[in-house]
């Protein structure tokens, strides 16, 4: 070939060449489809699950569930939760399932039972047909050698009593994270598993220990990566308590010995005035405008609702000063929003009996939660609020033939620091 013809295939391929890529620009422009929010690992699984033939009968895999696809990001709404797509990994490659929603009610919505037992991170044997989840089972991983975990403070299911209701109290305490929607169901309507359960969650316990201070709750920089349910959905409601999920727990293990039953998990500001209308008390918004004038108002044992918030009265000081339990976002030694199940003190200042009572008790029985959060003081005023709603205090029946619980051991007349001592008596110190 001489040179005028070498030159004249060259300048032909490269037209050839430059129309194939105007025209693949063309396409490009035109077409939605080429746009995918997945990475390149995602896709090579989507396209081999996609390319396959869609198998009739059911199969059995071990996953790993890795969570709602999307999650975190702007164009995954609760409106859409009907249709959202899982995430599992299989033999280390990442596969997408709808997943089967439960049953439907008459309000048209879902019970969603098999997402409320997932649990990201967390292996399952998952049963699919039609690339669908109809069935998850969790595979055991105990958190320690034995498979269990020993609360500080031990109580009994069941037991309706006032020392058995704050003993049960305390045993979360140091060792759940503060989650927003921790303990309601994954559609955030009601208790979760594990607040509707006998026991403290390995869950909450293996979360807390996989966390150091630098844990956020809420993290609105990075929404991909954070704990916070951005949408109408929950998706780490299993690792940790809010307030209400909190105290939901508390009371179902106080009045049940079973898991599986009805929760007791609702708006913060609603519940003492609930737990009154099932007949187990009394209901007021009365309290001394003064921590001097109400001493008497709030007992060992009370649930006191507030404008947002749940918490239980452990007892009043001599100088007015409150010990309670609740679960909050307390900030922690590096200035992280976290914090979660704990003994706090309601007072005027670090000076006043109640903090200096908490920070005892947190340092000397929960040493891990203390070196990642110091004891906290909320302000006594804000906390006693009543004027909204149906916040006020919800006071146990303990005494005549219509009494809810008892109280033999008289814990509702003793000080804060005396239900303290009689509290952990038989602790260890840590």
């Amino acid at each position: 070939m001489n040179k005028r013809c070498a030159a004249q295939v060259k300048v032909f391929a490269i037209i050839i060449l430059l129309s194939l890529l105007l025209i693949s620009c063309a396409e490009g422009e035109n077409s939605e489809t080429n746009v995918s929010v997945l990475t390149s690992e995602e896709v090579s699984a989507n396209e081999s699950d996609e390319s396959s033939t869609v198998s009739k009968s059911e199969e059995n895999y071990d996953a790993v569930y890795l969570g709602v696809y999307g999650f975190g990001t702007d164009s995954l709404t609760a409106d859409s939760k009907n249709s959202f797509k899982y995430v599992f990994e299989i033999n280390g490659t990442k596969k997408f399932f709808s997943m089967d929603n439960g049953v439907k009610s008459s309000d048209g919505t879902y019970s969603y039972d098999i997402q409320n037992t997932l649990k990201r991170g967390y292996t399952y044997t998952i049963t699919v047909k039609n690339k669908k989840v109809i069935k998850a089972e969790e595979v055991s991983e105990a958190i320690n050698a034995d498979g269990k975990f020993t609360p500080v403070v031990s109580a009994q299911a069941g037991e309706k009593t006032i020392s058995n209701l704050l003993s049960t109290a305390m045993m979360p305490v140091g060792t759940s994270l503060y989650i927003y929607g921790g303990g309601w169901d994954w559609q955030d309507v009601g208790a979760s598993v594990e607040a509707s359960s006998i026991g403290v969650a390995e869950s909450w316990v293996k979360f807390f220990n996989e966390q150091n201070s630098s844990f956020t709750y809420i993290n609105s920089a990075d929404k991909e990566n954070s704990y916070f349910p951005h949408g109408m959905w929950n998706e780490y409601y299993y690792a940790g308590l809010d307030c209400s999920g909190y105290v939901g727990w508390v009371i179902y293990n106080v009045v049940n010995t079973e898991s599986g039953k009805e929760g007791y998990v609702l708006s913060a500001s609603k519940m003492a005035k609930y737990f009154a209308s099932k007949g187990w008390g009394s209901f007021s918004k009365q309290i001394g405008s003064t921590m001097e004038d109400a001493k008497g108002d709030l007992l060992p044992g009370d649930i006191v609702s507030k404008s947002g918030h749940v918490w239980i009265c452990l007892g009043t000081c001599e100088d007015g000063s409150v010990v309670i339990a609740h679960s909050s976002p307390t900030k922690s030694r590096t200035g992280q929003e976290g914090g979660g199940v704990q003994i706090g003190a309601l007072g005027e200042s670090e000076d006043c009996e109640a903090y200096k009572l908490a920070d005892y008790y947190m340092k000397t029985y929960f040493s891990k939660w203390y070196a990642r959060y110091p004891a906290t003081l909320k302000n006594f005023y804000e906390y006693t609020d009543f004027s909204s709603g149906d916040t006020g205090i919800f006071s146990w029946r303990t005494s005549g033939t219509n009494a809810f619980l008892s109280d033999p051991e008289g814990i509702r007349s003793m000080t804060a620091k005396e239900v303290l001592e009689f509290i952990f008596k038989d602790a260890k110190k840590s």
